[in-house]
């Protein structure tokens, strides 16, 4: 393959425009691939190690794919549109539906370009589907947010109880 070995990380679609963008070269990703075997997103493995900031790779998607970015902290999700669909089919495509209007449904997704996501979508709701672009903890949190509310809360809870926790030296 000419841009990378396919299917090493989750977000193939990612990988490949980077690479066609020349954003990173075929010797970064390789060294990437090989050193992040374990990761399963590159967009992860790219801001946890400062190579992109996550709005430096959401302005890419914007400006090089034309896929408008939607920050799902500024959208409220109407939880009937959400009854569409499955947990599971949600989090196997990392999207949510943001929006019905006419005959074309609104959809914030990490992976934008994935057409098996989009033709699934249209079968379910026979609409056309327009897809944003959205960072996947964003997605992931508002899909445990409607669908596993008391999980999401603990989870929170769990983690600000984690950060609040004072150690006391003796």
């Amino acid at each position: 393959m000419k841009y990378g070995a396919k299917g090493i990380f989750k977000d193939d679609w990612l990988t490949q425009a980077l690479l066609y963008y020349q954003i990173i070269d075929e010797g970064l990703y390789q060294e990437l691939a090989q050193r992040f075997s374990d990761r399963r997103y590159l967009f992860d493995v790219l801001v946890e190690n400062k190579y992109l900031t996550a709005d430096d790779i959401a302005e890419f998607v914007e400006s090089a794919l034309k896929i408008k970015r939607v920050d799902l902290d500024k959208v409220e999700i109407d939880p009937a549109l959400l009854k569409m669909f499955s947990e599971d089919l949600c989090r196997k495509y990392l999207f949510v539906p943001i929006e019905i209007n006419g005959n074309e449904i609104y959809v914030a997704s990490f992976s934008p370009s994935n057409l098996t996501a989009e033709q699934e979508i249209e079968n379910i709701t026979g609409k056309y589907v327009k897809t944003y672009f959205a960072f996947r903890n964003q997605i992931e949190q508002a899909i445990s947010a409607y669908y596993s509310p008391d999980k999401l809360i603990d989870s929170l809870v769990g983690k600000s109880a984690k950060r609040s926790t004072v150690r006391v030296s003796r």
